[in-house]
């Protein structure tokens, strides 16, 4: 996967208000030991369903939820710097669902569950984690354990 430049994909705050007081956004969960950041809006993670099916991502990847990953759940949908974030808790890679690229910071062409390499950070993209739980979502499951199993082969280089 190639790696695109850090500097030229993301939005500067003159262009794009960004928010990087993290603790007004959201919550951290986790110990990180795998560098990986998993962001989730509050509702999604208030809803049994969604947290048992994100909990089941994360067993299928051998990832454990409380020692691997650190968990951001969003409280408000605002804009933020996802690299910064990042950086602060020393995340190689990010998972994001329910949110758009833009939001993050990124202003790169990503497609959802299609990683993309920036500036040695590693970003997925995904639906919200409701839309996998509707029916007829088989196709976006399958899009995101690829794009995951893809992930993973670029964490392990």
């Amino acid at each position: 996967m190639q790696d695109i430049p850090l500097h030229i994909l993301f939005e500067t705050e003159e262009l794009y208000r960004i928010d990087d007081q993290f603790s007004q956004i959201g919550k951290f969960f986790g110990k990180n030991n795998r560098k990986i950041l998993l962001s989730v809006s509050s509702a999604t993670w208030h809803d049994p369903d969604s947290k048992a099916l994100v909990h089941n991502i994360l067993k299928a990847l051998d990832w454990d939820p409380e020692e691997d990953v650190l968990l951001f759940i969003r409280h408000r949908e605002r804009p933020f710097s996802l690299v910064q974030l990042m950086r602060e808790h020393a995340c190689r890679a990010a998972v994001v669902f329910g949110m758009e690229p833009v939001p993050a910071g990124i202003r790169a062409a990503c497609r959802k569950y299609h990683p993309l390499r920036i500036g040695g950070f590693v970003f997925l993209f995904a639906d919200n984690v409701g839309a996998l739980l509707s029916p007829g979502a088989r196709p976006l499951k399958k899009a995101l354990w690829d794009g995951l199993q893809k992930l993973r082969q670029d964490l392990e280089y």
